[in-house]
């Protein structure tokens, strides 16, 4: 395929659903940079916004709600309904009660203008599109859009992974349809996707099938931090083969380092590609057991990695489409530095390189991020997300003096790490600077459990108490990250972990819930898990990628459930509202809105006003009692989902074909008011 035009070869980069659609991410901007420092054309789309928006309308709902009415004309010309027809059944009256209950167009508003910052009319907006999500699900199975924005479950098989994407039709029918009326008949090198989180993987294979679609003959390649997962975590190669039907290769590492050399290579056929393009027909990997992923671009003379020099060759941010995105203000995610600078947790194994955590710790010079950021400024772009595993103190010191001395006008947030050089001063400087809102690892409130992490001896009285004592004289608002589980925690850590965040809950802007320790496969303790009393590490059966182990522990207080985590997060108040990618959620530009406008703390006093989302209510003739049916159809499909969640007996569960039964046509149709909220529904007549 011919891919030179007259503004010379051209390469097709895109970002799959389902991320977040509030502002753009920037992983692409930092590929498409060094393919245009080498002469490329390079056309950027967020297929997620893009294809978000053309669902979120009030002509797709309308059809559905046809599609819908005639399904439920269908189940009415039946004379019986089994158990799993009545679940069918209810599902279909809820899905059309939502559709009936949505109005995209008004939501779309208040979350792109003034009335953003109306809290009243942000809910209602936010309920509009977790309803949206529902009909989603439904509508676009196999895939759980509902659940994308939680932290999900790595999955563990390629075959399961793949046999996902294979399945999502109408979702690749929508991306075939959007590729041919944004591209044409435009030529290309290769077709870049990006996946930098687990929960794009099946969306990113369904996206690469529509482009293979578009495109027959077309060099497919996949990259981002999920990608590098599925390499890094592959039992053997034939994991890797397991793409080839949607992908030809992967690019494993940074895609600034190489990806022009391999533009290079698949534009005129001749030489190698770069090392980190692993060709996923033909592995030939040397050595299929290690973890973790070298990093290419190493100085022949000593051996170190060494950063692109982004001087000359600026991120480039010129792709995005503003209007896509539901925020009322432009953000832009950028990121000074890649890794993480402490780079000692046990339990981390997130990054590229071979023998650490997370990837070597390296930043741009300030100059240079204070010359882009000012770029950006000049472009109406104000507010920034410092994407980065953690921003180190020294640099933090170095870019608040840079901007307090241009004047620029910036409103900023980033992840932190907590150390004692976050002086009272420095706070203060960082918040004259900008700094709104930052996350940081907090991880736990028992000094024992943290130095067993790796964060270091005292931690709670020697940094965390004197530096949260220094940010609650600032209005900078803090999200800790925090879990429970770890090896070797009491019952008296988890309370620890529980009364410090109760001691700084007025500058916590909010408290997200505790997830649960996980044992991933490259961390420090996988490979002691002796010296944590951990033992037995093994995996599923049928899994081939294995990023996080099965184990058993030696430790009597362990937990291993969510159940056993329930006591301690009850005591800090949360709220399901308060996720990604809302306000209330961790680096989320909305939570970053909102703590800029109101202050840190606002989502308090929301938690204290929130109330129940609205029941959809729908009005129904049948000559089913559709009482009867919701009743049974909530039972049967919360038994069989929820039944090994919730420990329930396995004779319990089989109940479900034996108690409840099948209903029966009534001779006369009856009308119902029916009403639907957390899966129940009742009759109002």
């Amino acid at each position: 395929m011919d891919a030179t035009s007259q503004d010379g070869p051209r390469v097709l980069l895109l970002h799959p659903p389902y991320a977040d659609y509030t502002c753009p991410y920037h992983s692409l901007s930092y590929v498409a940079a060094p393919l245009r420092a080498q002469g490329y054309a390079v056309d950027v789309f967020d297929i997620n916004a893009i294809w978000f928006r053309q669902v979120f309308t009030a002509q797709k709902i309308a059809t559905w709600s046809q599609e819908l009415m005639a399904r439920l004309q269908e189940w009415e010309r039946l004379e019986d309904l089994s158990v799993d027809q009545q679940i069918q059944l209810t599902s279909d009256i809820r899905a059309l009660a939502a559709c009936r209950s949505l109005a995209p167009h008004r939501a779309v508003d208040i979350l792109q203008g003034a009335q953003f910052y109306d809290p009243a009319s942000y809910r209602w907006a936010q309920d509009q599109v977790r309803t949206f999500e529902k009909l989603l699900d439904k509508f676009y199975a196999p895939y759980v859009f509902s659940q994308a924005f939680a932290i999900a479950p790595h999955e563990p098989s390629s075959r399961r992974l793949i046999d996902k994407a294979a399945n999502c039709h109408a979702m690749t029918a929508d991306f075939v349809a959007i590729l041919r009326r944004l591209v044409g008949d435009k030529r290309y090198v290769f077709c870049g996707i990006t996946a930098p989180y687990s929960v794009n993987l099946v969306p990113a294979m369904a996206l690469f099938a529509a482009v293979g679609e578009v495109f027959p003959g077309l060099t497919r390649v996949g990259g981002g931090t999920a990608i590098v997962d599925v390499y890094k975590y592959r039992k053997n190669d034939s994991t890797l083969t397991n793409f080839a039907q949607y992908c030809d290769y992967f690019y494993i590492g940074e895609a600034e380092n190489g990806i022009g050399q391999l533009a290079e290579f698949l534009r005129h056929r001749s030489g190698a590609p770069p090392r980190q393009a692993i060709c996923l027909r033909e592995p030939r990997i040397d050595d299929s057991r290690h973890v973790y992923v070298a990093l290419a671009n190493r100085e022949a003379t000593h051996g170190r990695f060494t950063p692109y020099d982004w001087t000359a060759n600026p991120p480039v941010y010129d792709w995005i489409d503003w209007s896509l995105y539901l925020s009322p203000v432009k953000r832009i995610n950028y990121a000074p530095m890649r890794g993480c600078f402490w780079n000692k947790c046990t339990f981390c194994d997130y990054g590229l390189n071979e023998e650490g955590p997370t990837a070597p710790f390296r930043s741009v010079e300030v100059e240079v991020a204070m010359q882009h950021l000012g770029q950006l400024a000049a472009a109406g772009i104000q507010h920034v997300y410092l994407a980065a595993d953690a921003v180190s103190p020294s640099f933090l010191r170095k870019f608040a003096d840079a901007v307090l001395e241009s004047g620029l006008t910036l409103s900023w947030s980033c992840q932190l790490f907590l150390t004692k050089t976050l002086t009272t001063e420095l706070i203060d400087k960082l918040e004259r600077a900008g700094m709104v809102i930052a996350s940081f690892g907090l991880e736990s409130g028992s000094a024992t459990v943290l130095e067993r992490m790796g964060k270091g001896a005292d931690r709670v009285e020697q940094v965390l108490h004197p530096t949260l004592q220094s940010f609650r004289r600032s209005r900078i608002g803090l999200q800790p990250l925090y879990f429970y589980g770890f090896p070797g925690e009491t019952a008296a850590d988890r309370q620890a972990t529980v009364n410090l965040l109760q001691t700084y809950a007025d500058l916590f802007s909010p408290v997200s819930r505790g997830g649960l320790f996980g044992l991933m496969a490259g961390s420090m303790i996988a490979r002691q898990p002796a010296r944590y009393g951990l033992r037995g590490l093994t995996h599923a059966e049928d899994s081939d990628i294995i990023g996080e182990l099965k184990f058993q522990s030696d430790n009597v207080e362990d937990i291993s459930c969510t159940r056993e985590a329930e006591a301690y997060n009850r005591q800090v108040s949360t709220s399901e509202r308060f996720e990604r990618p809302w306000a209330g959620g961790v680096d989320t530009l909305h939570s970053h809105l909102y703590v800029e406008r109101f202050g840190r703390d606002i989502f308090r006093d929301l938690l204290a006003q929130d109330t129940a989302q609205p029941a959809q209510r729908i009005e129904l003739s049948s000559h089913f009692d559709l009482e009867e049916v919701s009743e049974s159809a909530t039972i049967a499909s919360s038994l069989r989902t929820f039944g090994d969640k919730l420990d329930i007996p396995r004779d319990v569960v089989s109940l479900t074909s034996e108690v409840l039964v099948p209903v029966r046509r009534t001779a006369t149709s009856r009308r119902f008011v029916l009403e639907f909220s957390a899966g129940a529904a009742r009759q109002d007549e």
